[in-house]
């Protein structure tokens, strides 16, 4: 770990996520369930 992830000051957390992904600092599952969350979809909250 100890790596830094920059992301623009006002970014949504999908996009946050998505580069978390990408550099392999989350795994796949834990990705979908946090956009899920993001969204509010896993509380069934729209």
């Amino acid at each position: 770990m100890g790596k830094n992830i920059f992301v623009e000051k006002d970014t949504k957390v999908e996009v946050f996520l998505v580069k978390l992904y990408e550099e392999n600092i989350i795994d796949t599952e834990t990705y979908i369930v946090a956009q899920k969350m993001a969204k509010g979809d896993i509380y069934g909250i729209k």
